[in-house]
């Protein structure tokens, strides 16, 4: 792999609806990027998050990062500092962690871990910028703009505009559209334009800004997030490995698999009752084996119509184990669990694929505590294709 940013093949945008961002932007550029600089708009979770995008990658890197953002300011606090009730540090902090909040996500909480990282390791700055007035006083409002520039050992810019959008409640991360600009080719001079609007932010030079350094106060603030190893991935990879193998089509028994008698037994059972019945076997009698080769039945059954799968266990491990068991036949399921920002994008992919006819298999993995499951007589009728809107939220299936 090339370790120059010119030597990537990027769009000149990025959009949802064509492209997975942090695999294919992120991750590519900051492989390669030595330096990264951002101006993320809001200092919250979510906003961190969308500066923290791909970053493993620039720790592994030996890569530094400059962030710039926009506290949260009340009128009360802006009022307390004109007063000199509080000191504008205290302030500055105190907003910061109102707005950062809890983190219950478990992208978010990756993402805050490795920016933390970087400031342990002296490899991210952070500085914080409040609009002025004409008096040069602190003013309501925030300085919201949102771009990035990597640069990499050869000099060369890959410049961005653009983000998802953020509201007060949090990040709404259904769609996003950025615009990149490349140094070695980029008639109109906008990464050099981008890259003076940086240097100007990180030298306190920009009119109607006051740059205030925010790297300290940031170390404690994310000191919760901390991690005894240098992170190595996105967590967002995870999501882009599980969509770019969702359309692998229906089942291929591996050549090693051959069904025992009682195995054979139970599928033909279940087969002839139509579709119900619960597999009792003993411990090690291979009845994953035998609902693999049942799954493999009704796909060659299904003719042209897609079908979905949801398989229900009592514990993560389980799922593990059955994840793996796809794998061997041919076929990467979306784990739903460990977190919705990790599966939900990927399940919603699988399901578009399914109901455009452009894959003609897809499963849905997860795990429910027995004390929750349904009972067995209604197993199959809850959790049909049909009612697989109750795993996820925006879906649709049509059978």
């Amino acid at each position: 792999m090339g370790r120059s940013l010119s030597d990537l093949e990027l769009e000149k945008r990025y959009r949802s609806d064509k492209h997975h961002l942090v695999r294919d932007f992120y991750v590519p550029c900051m492989k390669r990027t030595v330096l990264y600089e951002r101006a993320v708009g809001y200092f919250t979770s979510h906003g961190l998050c969308e500066a923290a995008k791909g970053i493993a990658h620039l720790v592994s890197n030996g890569g530094r990062m400059e962030l710039v953002a926009s506290p949260r300011l009340t009128d009360e606090d802006i009022a307390a500092m004109e007063a000199g009730y509080a000191s504008k540090e205290d302030t500055l902090v105190r907003a910061a962690h109102r707005s950062l909040g809890q983190v219950h996500s478990a992208l978010v909480r990756d993402r805050l871990a490795a920016l933390e990282w970087l400031i342990r390791e002296g490899a991210l700055k952070v500085s914080l910028a409040l609009p002025l007035d004409a008096s040069q006083n602190i003013r309501p409002g925030l300085y919201h703009e949102k771009f990035g520039i990597f640069h990499d050992r050869d000099g060369h810019l890959v410049a961005f505009t653009g983000s998802s959008n953020e509201t007060q409640g949090g990040l709404i991360d259904n769609f996003e559209s950025t615009h990149v600009f490349r140094s070695w080719d980029d008639p109109h001079e906008r990464t050099t334009m981008l890259a003076t609007d940086f240097k100007e932010l990180r030298r306190f030079e920009t009119a109607g800004l006051e740059v205030i350094p925010f790297t300290e106060a940031t170390a404690e603030i994310l000191a919760p997030y901390r991690v005894t190893t240098a992170p190595t991935e996105d967590p967002d990879e995870h999501e882009a490995a599980s969509t770019s193998s969702l359309g692998s089509g229906k089942l291929a028994r591996p050549l090693d698999i051959h069904l025992r008698p009682h195995q054979q037994e139970a599928v033909d059972n279940w087969i002839r009752a139509r579709g119900t019945g619960v597999f009792n076997m003993a411990t090690g009698a291979g009845k994953t084996i035998a609902a693999m080769a049942v799954i493999e039945w009704l796909c060659a059954q299904a003719s042209q119509n897609p079908v979905l799968v949801i398989v229900v266990v009592p514990f993560l491990n389980l799922a593990d184990q059955w994840g793996k068991e796809f794998i061997r036949w041919g076929h990467r399921p979306v784990l739903c669990a460990r977190g919705r920002n990790r599966w939900l994008s990927a399940a919603q992919g699988l399901i578009h694929l399914l109901n455009r006819k452009q894959s003609s298999f897809g499963c849905l993995l997860t795990a429910m505590p027995l004390s929750q499951a349904p009972p067995s007589r209604s197993f199959s009728r809850r959790f049909s294709p049909r009612n697989s809107i109750c795993f996820c939220s925006a879906m649709r299936f049509t059978t």
